[in-house]
């Protein structure tokens, strides 16, 4: 059995997700215990396409 997690926060940051720091590091624990974590760093399809509309747009000041 497999599962995929994806997210846009950093795991450092997952402590603003959930108010207890508690909470928040023990479901990291069961979540990466025996895990394999792919950090996957490239700008937002979403951002870029953003971007080339605004500058197609002619707002590029």
């Amino acid at each position: 059995m497999s599962t995929i997690i994806t997210t846009n926060k950093t795991l450092s940051k997952w402590t603003e997700i959930f108010s207890n720091l508690i909470i928040a590091n023990v479901i990291l624990d069961r979540l990466l215990h025996l895990s394999y974590v792919i950090n996957i760093i490239v700008s937002s399809f979403h951002s870029a396409r953003n971007q080339h509309a605004f500058l197609l747009s002619g707002c590029n000041q």
